[in-house]
């Protein structure tokens, strides 16, 4: 955590009478943004797995549930997997809503901005956030946020306190551009207004700690080997590039006799014979072999240790050796990096729950729309696990045992909804019965009415 911003969350702490909660912290590479990342490169890809496939469903039929799916739309879409990926890189992070009394926008704190003051086991009732910032006339403003639960007369509530700093000094909010923000008492609420979701990884320091460490927390050495190995592939790479040696005599010549380079040919070089060595070569070139394979080799190993030890299966960031051949070793193999997948769903749902709760409760306090009832839910994939295949494999025998319709295994492998499917389904049957029916009547041309009368006078002519 930055030295200033923890001065100034230890302040306003102490000014508002609460305390922080302990917070472990080891410095990592996810914020190395000019250099190979190991970790945001773990983060990134674990996230994605984590996500892809799944839905974010709102039900309800009254303006407050559209309300909720039209933002439940935007955080799924715009923010979730940064919030992800930053949850994973830095141990936690925050999705905070905020309106202008029309719209809606979202703002992700990730761990190092935000301070627990108050908490029992998981559940927050008091936090600081570093809300914004901006800098002007040489100095950095700091918009700290601080949100409470509290009780009154059986009513519990939340309040909300702004405090502004001038680089690490507390300085008056009407002088900043945060002149507008009040203090808010928001009633009949039971948590505070966002979500949260939380890495999975063990906090080996301090088990008790209501704070998030990274993905890589306590594998400093072996993220370093990782990139160290990474470095030495491409330092020899680049070492090891072609030079051109030829000799004097072949290069073209200025006015005054003198040899020149060809432009643009940095690797070319001019030789000059050596006294007592008769070389007779008029070019030499230079180009020993790169250890490809064997550099390559201390990569993959680096990157399967990383894996094994963050508890995770092979092939997130090292090269899979699954052949999908056999699907009960590929689960087997997989097993560690879903069970981790698993836990950290848990934690989304759970923020994502907190968060729209958070939206409803401001849409209350600002009368934005009617207060209604909804229902919101992620439709988790399993993607991950098992093939498309056999999945399908799996619809179609529990739709012939009956277990299922024919729409959930069509919805399933055309990423369709329930209703988008059943339509489908009658559509294309509408269409087979009447080309059956077209098929039926082509077979069955229609006979003509037997006219005994005119079979007579057929006979009589033949007759003639």
């Amino acid at each position: 955590m930055n030295s200033i911003i923890k001065n100034i969350f230890l302040y306003v702490a102490n000014k508002l009478g609460l305390e922080l909660a302990d917070k472990t912290y080891q410095p990592n590479d996810f914020f190395d943004v000019n250099h190979i990342s190991v970790t945001a490169a773990l983060a990134e890809r674990l996230s994605t797995i984590t996500l892809t496939g799944s839905k974010l469903n709102v039900e309800g039929t009254n303006k407050r549930a559209e309300l909720i799916e039209e933002v439940a739309n935007q955080i799924y879409q715009d923010h979730l997997k940064n919030a992800c990926t930053f949850a994973l890189g830095t141990g936690s992070a925050l999705i905070k809503p905020n309106t202008d009394g029309e719209r809606f926008g979202f703002d992700i704190v990730q761990e190092n901005d935000y301070a627990i003051t108050g908490n029992i086991g998981n559940y927050i009732y008091a936090v600081l956030i570093k809300s914004s910032e901006y800098e002007a006339m040489y100095s950095k403003y700091t918009l700290i946020e601080s949100q409470e639960i509290k009780e009154s007369n059986g009513t519990k509530y939340v309040e909300i306190k702004y405090s502004a700093f001038k680089d690490d000094k507390e300085c008056p909010i009407a002088e900043t551009r945060w002149k507008d923000y009040k203090t808010q008492i928001i009633p009949n609420v039971d948590r505070l207004l966002f979500g949260r979701i939380k890495c999975p990884t063990t906090n080996r320091k301090d088990i008790n700690s209501p704070n998030g460490v990274p993905i890589t927390f306590g594998l400093g050495e072996v993220v370093n080997n990782a990139r160290d190995s990474y470095r030495q592939y491409n330092q020899e790479r680049k070492d090891k590039e072609s030079y051109i040696f030829a000799n004097k005599s072949i290069f073209k010549k200025d006015r005054q006799g003198k040899p020149v380079l060809p432009t643009g040919k940095e690797r070319l070089f001019m030789s000059t014979p050596s006294r007592g060595v008769d070389d007779n070569n008029m070019i030499n070139i230079y180009s020993p072999e790169i250890r490809d394979t064997s550099l390559d080799n201390a990569i993959e190993r680096n990157f399967r240790v990383l894996e094994l030890m963050a508890g995770l299966g092979e092939g997130l960031l090292s090269k899979s050796t699954l052949t999908y051949t056999n699907m009960d070793e590929v689960r087997a193999m997989k097993q560690a990096t879903y069970s981790f997948m698993d836990t950290f769903r848990e934690s989304i749902d759970a923020c994502i729950e907190d968060v729209l709760y958070a939206v409803d409760v401001i849409a209350n306090y600002n009368n934005m729309t009617p207060q209604g009832e909804y229902k919101a839910y992620i439709d988790w994939s399993d993607e991950y696990m098992s093939s498309v295949s056999e999945r399908f494999n799996q619809y179609m025998q529990a739709e012939n045992a009956g277990w299922i319709e024919a729409a959930e295994g069509r919805a399933m492998l055309m990423n369709e909804d329930i209703d988008e499917a059943r339509e489908a389904i009658e559509k294309i049957k509408g269409e087979e019965d009447k080309t059956m029916d077209e098929s039926f009547d082509n077979m069955n041309p229609e006979q003509e009415e037997y006219n005994p009368e005119e079979e007579k006078e057929e006979e009589e002519n033949a007759v003639s």
